[in-house]
């Protein structure tokens, strides 16, 4: 049915096309750090969104999912940011005129 395919086009383009617009604005103006992690709730945002969209309850094992998530951002935001001060602080030893 004609309608139909175009509701599918419609729910597929618009998001991706609106996604990729922010995700560019975002790079361009804001911290990449900050929005790569932050990708990482996209999967979730997307279930959450398509459940209330369908009329579903949302499940006990997305919450549980949820927290593993948020833990896994957190985990890499950290590794990242010690990894960024390690490097900084070594290139400062190095080359004095950094201060």
């Amino acid at each position: 049915e004609a309608g139909t395919c175009g509701m599918l086009v419609y729910a597929v383009v618009f998001p991706w096309a609106v996604g990729y617009l922010l995700w560019e604005w975002g790079i361009r103006m804001g911290d990449a750090l900050l929005l790569a992690t932050s990708s990482y709730a996209l999967p979730l945002l997307s279930t959450v969104f398509a459940c209330w969209f369908l009329g579903t309850p949302l499940q006990p094992a997305l919450f549980i999912g949820a927290v593993l998530v948020v833990a896994g951002a957190a985990l890499s935001r950290l590794g990242v940011k010690e990894r960024a001060v390690a490097v900084a602080e070594a290139a400062e030893k190095n080359d004095p005129g950094l201060r």
